[in-house]
C-alpha cells in the first residue's frame, strides 16, 4: 500500500531542486530563435562594422554569383533568458561565497548553456546571400 507524499515531504522536495538548480546556475534550454526563412530583402546594415575601405570610390560593381564569401561573419544573439543567465553565472563565478565561484565551463558545455540551438545553425549556414541587383 502507497500513501501519497505529505505536502512538507513535496516542499522539501521542491525546496532541493530550487536550490540544487541554483547552486548549479539556472540551466535555460536555448529556444529556436530563427523562427522563420531567411528573407534577403529584410536586412539590417549595423552601424561601425563596415571596413573604412569600402567606399563607392572603390566599388567593382556586382559580384559574380558563385564568389565565395570567405570573411563574412554573422553573429547570432542570445535569447533574453540565456544572456540573462550568462550573466548571473559570470558575476557568481567572482563571488567567493557562491557555490559557481571559479568553476568554469568546457567549450562545450558553455556552448549548450549559452550558444544557438542546431535548427539555427542550419538556417543560418543553408542561407545563401543575394545581391541586391
Amino acid at each position: 500500500m502507497s500513501f501519497p507524499p505529505s505536502r512538507s515531504a513535496q516542499f522539501a522536495l521542491m525546496l532541493f531542486l530550487v536550490s540544487w538548480a541554483s547552486a548549479y546556475g539556472q540551466v535555460i534550454p536555448p529556444a529556436t530563435l530563427v523562427t522563420q526563412a531567411l528573407n534577403n530583402n529584410v536586412r539590417v546594415t549595423l552601424r561601425g562594422n563596415t571596413h573604412p575601405l569600402a567606399r563607392s570610390e572603390f566599388d567593382r560593381g556586382v559580384a559574380p554569383e558563385g564568389q565565395a564569401m570567405r570573411r563574412m561573419l554573422v553573429l547570432l544573439k542570445r535569447s533574453p533568458e540565456q544572456q540573462a543567465a550568462l550573466s548571473k553565472l559570470l558575476t557568481e563565478q567572482q563571488v567567493k561565497s557562491s557555490p559557481n565561484y571559479h568553476r568554469w565551463l568546457t567549450p562545450e558545455q558553455f556552448g549548450e548553456r549559452f550558444g544557438p540551438v542546431d535548427a539555427d545553425i542550419q538556417a543560418v549556414t543553408g542561407w545563401r546571400p543575394r545581391a541586391s541587383r
